[in-house]
């Protein structure tokens, strides 16, 4: 570990205590992370960390990364969490896997902290095993239409999108699955109740329904 990455993370580690940790237990109460934890987030770069400069990143290395991770985590474990599913589940695929539209779109949002991103891969009846997935995409015209059902989301209850798992081409076994950022104000997009937990109670979970969402070729 050299003395700059060092100082980094002492930086952040008291950036952590200063402004998150104090709202933790209030947090866990109110089953809701605060906006102002989102916000004061944003605003130290956590979101950006992960990403390269010419994506509008801060270029931040895996032993950073880890250590401001493990900072976050010590002073709210909540925030962590859904900070951790917005970034790494989802910050991934928007950043290595889809058009500059679409980064554009929500790739931006999601490090300046104003948007909430989830990964809809669980399903009630399989979760990694994605040759059980019941979720559907079928090709239209237009694009595509999507229909089934997620479970155990982290952050589904208050996530602006979703980057969805559904089986296009059944025949294909592994190869046959595509994935959709699915804006979840679209028309056919529905949310569970969020998930009563024994722990980690400020990091919503829930589930996803979609009843034959339309999607453009660009989604």
């Amino acid at each position: 570990i050299t003395k700059e990455q060092e100082e980094l993370a002492r930086s952040f580690e008291a950036f952590c205590q200063e402004k998150i940790a104090p709202r933790s237990m209030q947090a866990d109460k109110e089953s809701a992370i605060p906006d102002e934890s989102w916000k004061d987030l944003a605003e130290m770069g956590f979101f950006r960390l992960p990403f390269p400069e010419e994506a509008g990143g801060l270029g931040g290395d895996w032993v950073v990364q880890a250590m401001a991770e493990e900072s976050l985590a010590k002073a709210c474990a909540s925030t962590f969490l859904s900070t951790g599913a917005s970034i790494g589940l989802c910050g991934g695929p928007l950043f290595h896997y889809v058009s500059d539209e679409q980064k554009e779109r929500w790739l931006a949002p999601m490090m300046a902290g104003e948007k909430i991103v989830c990964f809809g891969l669980t399903e009630p009846g399989a979760g990694t095993d994605v040759k059980n997935m019941k979720s559907r995409a079928k090709k239209t015209d237009d694009g595509w239409v999507l229909s089934g059902e997620k479970a155990l989301i982290t952050t589904a209850p208050v996530a602006d999108v979703a980057v969805v798992m559904a089986v296009t081409d059944p025949e294909a076994g592994y190869g046959g699955v595509t994935a959709f950022a699915v804006d979840l104000s679209k028309e056919g997009v529905s949310r569970t109740e969020p998930y009563s937990k024994m722990g980690l109670r400020a990091s919503t979970t829930g589930g996803l329904v979609f009843d034959e969402v339309q999607l453009d070729d660009g989604d």
